[in-house]
């Protein structure tokens, strides 16, 4: 394959100063937009499953079940507990990873749309799924 680009390189056929004809910018944006779009609606997905899995009175993830006992404990909203405590995680994240690696690794836009969104969903959502009575036999 190296040949090959190397020969069209002698040829004339490709430069590498010659402007190419894929839009390299809008290519990213693009790119970009759709990675957004799928954070999103899988923060709608994870926010059903959580509604779902409460309503249910299943067995929760170790963070969900952190903030479901934290909620009962001292009579708040789960939701509310959800979103602090994803935001509390993620500095965590944030502030280890600056002090030891020196840069922020790991953590970028849709960790923090995920701490923000899912436990404001919940929040938002979970009376809508009333409907749902999951009856133990």
């Amino acid at each position: 394959m190296a040949s090959m680009a190397a020969a069209a390189c002698r040829n004339g056929l490709w430069r590498p100063d010659r402007q190419s004809d894929v839009d390299y910018a809008r290519l990213e944006h693009s790119s970009q937009c759709l990675a957004n779009t799928a954070c999103l609606f899988s923060g709608f997905m994870t926010a059903a499953g959580v509604c779902l899995i409460m309503k249910a009175n299943l067995v929760f993830l170790a963070g969900e079940s952190l903030y479901a006992a934290v909620s009962q404990r001292f009579d708040a909203d789960f939701g509310s507990c959800k979103t602090y405590g994803d935001i509390v995680l993620a500095s965590i994240v944030m502030i280890s990873s600056w002090l030891t690696l020196g840069d922020i690794i790991g953590v970028r836009e849709g960790t923090i749309i995920s701490a923000l969104l899912v436990g404001i969903l919940v929040k938002r959502r979970l009376p809508k799924f009333s409907f749902i009575q999951f009856a133990a036999k």
